[in-house]
């Protein structure tokens, strides 16, 4: 065999080598798709949507904050960040988003809907990755690693700002 045909053999199992481990990196890293629902009712005065991907830790999170929710009167309404898109913020007392980042880059889902609703003041971001770091750079988020340990954390640090933003302000409203 020649040596042209031994570096064309060799490039092409280079990039079968190289495409198997995208796939495996994709199917054994890539989040679950989140089937949507709602709790309490639409009627109710403040309304809060949860835009997430589906993992353990990204689970645990969202049930953190749901069942604290569910203590207040509010209408909870839980999405797959793939239906970001289809959003109207104005509708949303409160939006949070729970997404990671995969091959180095946020969903282009996320990063579409943060780019067009740049100056909206009720979307609150928890931005996961490998080294825990890593956001969309001008957005405000919570970061971190997807370590389970950091649930209760992170799910106070998102009701913190859920707080604040849903109820503090009627509490000073209701006192005028």
């Amino acid at each position: 065999m020649s040596l042209d045909k031994k570096i064309i053999i060799g490039v092409g199992v280079l990039v079968i080598f190289i495409a198997m481990l995208s796939c495996w990196y994709k199917f054994s890293h890539s989040m679950k798709l989140v089937p949507p629902f709602e709790i309490n009712t639409k009627y109710v005065e403040n309304n809060v949507l949860i835009a997430t991907q589906g993992s353990k830790y990204k689970d645990a999170v969202v049930k953190g904050v749901v069942d604290y929710l569910t203590t207040k009167p509010v209408y909870i309404r839980v999405i797959d960040v793939s239906k970001l898109n289809e959003v109207n913020t104005d509708a949303w007392n409160a939006i949070v988003v729970l997404h990671t980042w995969e091959m180095s880059k946020p969903p282009k889902e996320v990063k579409e809907f943060l780019k067009n609703n740049y100056n909206s003041n009720n979307i609150f971001t928890l931005t996961t990755s490998g080294n825990g770091d890593e956001k969309i750079k001008g957005v405000d988020a919570i970061t971190g690693a997807s370590l389970l340990k950091e649930v209760p954390n992170h799910v106070q640090l998102l009701i913190n700002k859920l707080d604040n933003k849903l109820f503090v302000k009627n509490k000073s409203d209701n006192n005028q």
